[in-house]
């Protein structure tokens, strides 16, 4: 395996860029975004033939688990993906077009691993160490593209759509009044966690108290990591929290809290606040990137088949279950996570972030949309299979 030309100086040029630390002004303190090795690090520009949809492959998207995919490409000869994630549920789409065979139709063996942040993923996508990465929005996303990072939000890995919301706010059940607008109201003064302030997630937690007529100064946030909002809120340190699964569903079968709101209330249909994000390699090489992203979509249609119209669930449950190496039961009865079937990417909503991040001070001047967001892998995609209804 050759590597590209220039190749060796296009990671250097990475590197130094990367080394100069991506420094975001949080309030009083600074995120820093560390360079990762590249050393070993090649690339694999060989093209495949044949990726077209066998009548095996359609057989597959309407009846999972029960024929063997061929393979058009050999294990020795498949392209190497390496995708960081941060776990969980959200991946569905990767997971089944793994298992279904959807990658080794196009000549891609997916390598998945799992880093615990955003900015981790950012930064070993950044450097190379990654070939994508499904990445939370936060300031450290523009502000690597200001930085000259090559990184591309192309599709979407977790989105919000009404009956399709994995996070909820939760509330303590001696806090619930008459209805759920009455219960929001009422937090005024009290404490709620949230995994970050800075992303996303939190601008959208503040527009939903803000429809009940709190402002941000009106109730007392506290920054808890995932596994450690349930023991808050059980433990009586914390009155209400954003919650996401599969923390979610088991934090609700305690008795102990309630859902007031899956924040669908504040999002626009189908926006995205979890992109696939590729780095330089795949957004570089228009045949990989666009292999990837055909077998991807062919396993977030799956799971909308299975979660909107039924098809195949059951089977569909399990592949998620082995994927995640979350137990079954937990799968089965957690609220899903909206996939979107055609993989838009709502640029406004983007922007609408991008100005929430400079209003709040952690990122520090706008980028132009067109250096983070790119449609045409999607697209092709979308093109090539039809649009998903």
């Amino acid at each position: 395996m050759e590597p590209p030309k220039n190749s060796s100086s296009r990671t250097s040029q990475t590197l130094s860029r990367f080394g100069n630390l991506i420094r975001l002004h949080q309030g009083s303190t600074f995120l820093s975004i560390r360079k990762t090795s590249m050393e070993g690090f090649m690339i694999d520009r060989r093209q495949f033939l044949g990726r077209s949809l066998t009548a095996a492959s359609a057989l597959a998207l309407a009846n999972i688990g029960s024929v063997t995919l061929p393979s058009m490409a050999s294990a020795a000869a498949a392209r190497p993906v390496r995708f960081g994630t941060v776990g969980g549920t959200s991946d569905a789409g990767l997971y089944l077009a793994n298992a279904l065979g959807f990658f080794e139709e196009v000549g891609i063996k997916l390598e998945l691993s799992r880093l615990g942040t955003s900015p981790a993923l950012a930064s070993a996508t950044a450097t190379g160490n990654l070939d994508g990465a499904g990445i939370s929005v936060n300031p450290a996303l523009y502000a690597s593209i200001e930085q000259g990072l090559q990184l591309k939000a192309v599709g979407d890995k977790q989105s919000f759509s009404p009956g399709l919301s994995s996070a909820h706010i939760i509330v303590n059940k001696r806090l619930i009044k008459g209805s759920k607008a009455e219960t929001i109201a009422g937090l005024k003064g009290k404490k709620f966690a949230i995994a970050s302030k800075k992303t996303g997630f939190y601008m959208i937690v503040l527009d939903v108290l803000a429809k009940h007529g709190l402002k941000e100064g009106d109730v007392s946030f506290v920054e808890l990591a995932y596994p450690n909002i349930t023991p808050a809120l059980t433990s009586g340190a914390v009155d209400a929290a954003a919650h996401l699964e599969p923390y979610l569903s088991q934090a609700i079968k305690m008795g102990v809290v309630d859902s007031v709101s899956d924040l669908t209330e504040a999002f626009p249909p189908g926006a995205t606040l979890v992109p696939i994000v590729f780095g330089e390699r795949m957004a570089s090489d228009t045949d990989l990137g666009n292999d990837f992203m055909l077998a991807y979509t062919r396993g977030v249609r799956v799971y909308n088949d299975a979660y909107t119209k039924g098809i195949n669930k059951e089977k569909t449950i399990t592949i998620i279950a082995e994927g995640s190496k979350i137990d079954r039961d937990v799968i089965e009865n957690s609220f899903p996570t909206a996939l979107n079937p055609n993989q838009n990417l709502d640029v406004a909503f983007f922007e609408r972030m991008q100005k929430f991040f400079i209003a709040q001070g952690t990122l520090r001047q706008p980028i132009d949309m067109k250096r983070l967001i790119d449609t045409s892998f999607a697209a092709n995609a979308v093109k090539k299979l039809g649009r998903y209804t």
